[in-house]
Formats: structure tokens, sequence, C-alpha cells
């Protein structure tokens, strides 16, 4: 049996918008950009959103907020996407791996738990394969100020 990697359920709309951008002479800080970051200010209630250009670069963004640097520690599960570890070395921290959970192929959490020192300052949990971490599990094994920035580039408190 062929089971499909990944097959989306966009509707027709959206290719609709996202042709009418492509056609349109702003491709990247447009009006439609700034509509979905008003759009987002508003659903998340913040002063701030801000689009781009991938989840790498946000990823960089929100660490860079969390003034996490050198001499920091950002614990990434060792099965994800280079990505993930790479944006953590971008900012001079170093990447922490931890193992996964055979059956779930998602961040142990015990081991996130365990992989936390003084100088850990957020963990990178990573959604994979239709599977979701366990958020509340892994606030519970790690200390409230080490952040949970997740793979999709949202920061848990």
């Amino acid at each position: 049996m062929a089971v499909p990697f990944y097959r989306h359920a966009l509707p027709a709309c959206y290719a609709e918008r996202v042709a009418s951008v492509l056609a349109s002479p702003f491709l990247t800080s447009g009006p439609r950009c700034q509509e979905v970051e008003t759009t987002l200010r508003r659903f998340f209630g913040v002063g701030s959103a801000k689009l781009t250009s991938s989840w790498t670069q946000g990823a960089v963004a929100t660490l860079l907020a969390l003034d996490i640097g050198p001499g920091d520690e950002v614990i990434v599960p060792a099965m994800t996407f280079a990505a993930t570890a790479n944006v953590v070395r971008q900012v001079g921290a170093t990447p922490i791996f931890v193992d996964v959970d055979a059956r779930t192929l998602l961040m142990d959490l015990t081991q996130a738990g365990q992989a936390v020192t003084t100088r850990t300052r957020a963990v990178i949990p990573v959604h994979l394969y239709g599977h979701m971490v366990d958020i509340p599990s892994l606030r519970a094994v790690i200390p409230e100020s080490v952040k949970i920035v997740r793979r999709h580039g949202k920061l848990t408190p």
C-alpha cells in the first residue's frame, strides 16, 4: 500500500490569492503582507507581528528576541530537519540534541528534561509526520525560565 508523504487540502481560492500577489509588484512586503501581519496581531493580541521569508529566518528572529546567543544552550530533537539546529548555531548558541521516542519519533520528553542545565535557555520541539509534541508535558519537565519555541515558530511561555 502506498502511503503519501503529504497530501494537502488547500482550496482553489488560496491559489487565486497567491496568484494575485505574484501578479503584483510586491512579493514580500506589500499590502497582503501587511494585512496578514494585522490579522496575526489581532489573533494573538500582541502589538507586533512580522512575516519572514521562511521558518528558519523566523526562528532566528525569535531566538534573537529572546536574547539567546553565545554561551546559551537550546535543546533540539536528534531527528529533525537541519535548520532546527542550524538556527541555534546561527545565533551563536549551542544545540543540545536529545533522542526521540521510538514510538512517536518525537523528542523524548524525559530526556529533554534531563538535558536542562543552567545554560539552557530554550527548547525547540518538532511536530513531525502528523504527530504533535505534548507541550504541557514538556512544560512539566523543564523549568519555567526555559522557553519553548515550537518548530512552526510559535513561542510558548
